[in-house]
């Protein structure tokens, strides 16, 4: 799993912003994988797109602490507003 970070496209890293629940990111995390660490930084401009300034900065800082759950949390929320 931790390779799948490192594969990451522009069009994966939107659907991470959890695209109906297939996105890398969102996998990641909920499988406590500390790949997601590495996507969030690949896909940080695509996901800030995505997820708007505040979710992602949140997201992020999550993500850095290794709060997955609150960061999956952080993403489901942004998916299902």
């Amino acid at each position: 799993p931790s390779e799948s970070g490192a594969t990451l496209s522009a069009g994966a890293s939107t659907r991470a912003a959890g695209g109906g629940g297939e996105g890398w990111l969102e996998r990641l995390l909920a499988n406590d994988d500390a790949a997601a660490n590495l996507l969030l930084r690949r896909a940080q401009q695509e996901l800030r797109q995505a997820l708007g300034e505040e979710r992602a900065t949140r997201l992020q800082r999550q993500v850095e602490s290794f709060s997955y759950l609150e960061a999956l949390a952080t993403l489901r929320e942004t998916s299902n507003p």
